[in-house]
């Protein structure tokens, strides 16, 4: 049991936040984003990633990370600051409002994920 009642992180859960936050970051930052959806194509794909990116790993961050209230609050400056980088500094990308939109909708389905599957005492 960790501090508070809650249980320690463990390494499936650490690597999960870590792979899904690093994957996150790729997928946001690359210079091109054509092969993260390389023979894919279809309408709403860009958003369903968008959610996925931010609903995996607000989930797993919120299994490992003490001060849980840091995971959306980042999440968010993640979600809005992306399409910043993304419209200002990336030559070959664009911001899209509609983008940060699915990545909130993404933080709010970990957050609800993370919910319903968190360990109850007992």
């Amino acid at each position: 049991m960790g501090t508070a009642g809650r249980p320690r992180a463990t390494w499936p859960w650490l690597a999960l936040a870590v792979a899904s936050t690093v994957e996150q970051c790729v997928v946001l930052y690359l210079p091109d984003p054509a092969p993260v959806t390389a023979g894919l194509d279809f309408p709403g794909l860009d958003k369903i990633v968008h959610l996925t990116i931010f609903a995996v790993p607000t989930w797993a961050l919120l299994r490992v990370v003490q001060r849980r209230w840091i995971v959306p609050a980042a999440m968010l400056i993640q979600a809005v600051g992306s399409e910043f980088v993304q419209g200002a500094l990336l030559s070959h990308r664009s911001g899209d409002v509609l983008d940060a939109v699915a990545d909130t909708v993404g933080i709010a389905s970990g957050l609800a994920l993370a919910y319903r599957t968190r360990r109850r005492p007992g």
